[in-house]
């Protein structure tokens, strides 16, 4: 999907490639603004239990481990 020649802050998507996994699934864009930035999106969505008080627990676990991860595999200093 492409906006970047039709509205103000318009930028290229690319086909998002998803990956299901046991747990859930993941979702890869990469996006590339007017002005030729480029960046990759990453969307997790992750089974949760049924129960609210380990749902919320298990969310809080999967944030963390997410926020963790990216800063373990992406190197310093990409993009600037």
């Amino acid at each position: 999907m492409c906006t970047a020649e039709t509205m103000t802050g318009g930028e290229h998507r690319s086909h998002p490639v998803t990956m299901d996994t046991d747990r859930g699934r993941v979702v890869l864009t990469r996006v590339q603004t007017r002005r030729g930035a480029n960046r990759m999106e990453v969307r997790a969505v992750v089974d949760l239990p049924t129960d609210p008080d380990e749902a919320r627990a298990y969310a809080a676990i999967v944030t963390r481990q997410l926020c963790e991860a990216t800063v373990v595999t992406v190197p310093a200093g990409v993009g600037r």
